[in-house]
């Protein structure tokens, strides 16, 4: 409501920055084949003509929506307007998307690789796909959008900087 979106509209919401190396080529295949009624929403920078072009080969232009970047305070807003978050990288350290759809409890269709693995450990919104496979992905949104929002995780803390800095004094620590 907050941002006048349609509610009768379903959507998935990509939120960060759109390059290849975020998968978003290959959420772009896999959107195409939702058909119709399933809007895809690219919030962030960059990707501009590639992605364009992109979008007008697959014919999916009318159902994609393109806010640029989204104020970070406006994040929250984004996740609860979409019925589901898709994560399609194929590299990630600690993915402040997954962790944003989360806290929002959004389901998520991630893609299986470490990043995304370990900050949506034992959540039960998270349906996973192989990285750089649109139609697995496509397979994990339908999923997704066919799911109950998930439901809230008492004892849950999202990480936050002490816990990224711990990590890495644990990864570099024995490192001469």
């Amino acid at each position: 409501a907050r941002l006048g979106l349609d509610p009768s509209v379903r959507r998935l919401l990509c939120a960060g920055r759109l390059v290849e190396g975020k998968g978003v080529g290959d959420l772009l295949r896999a959107h195409a084949s939702l058909g119709e009624r399933v809007h895809l929403v690219l919030a962030g920078g960059g990707g501009g003509a590639w992605i364009a072009r992109t979008i007008r080969s697959l014919g999916s232009g009318a159902r994609v929506e393109r806010p640029g970047e989204v104020a970070y305070g406006a994040v929250a807003d984004w996740m609860n307007a979409c019925d589901v978050v898709c994560l399609p990288s194929r590299a990630e350290g600690r993915p402040s998307a997954a962790i944003e759809a989360r806290a929002c409890l959004r389901p998520v269709a991630a893609t299986d690789i470490p990043g995304h693995r370990e900050t949506l450990k034992g959540y039960a919104g998270a349906l996973w796909a192989s990285p750089a496979d649109p139609v697995a992905l496509a397979r994990s949104v339908a999923d997704a959008l066919a799911s109950p929002a998930p439901s809230a995780e008492p004892g849950w803390i999202p990480p936050g900087w002490a816990d990224t800095a711990s990590d890495l004094i644990d990864l570099y620590g024995g490192v001469e």
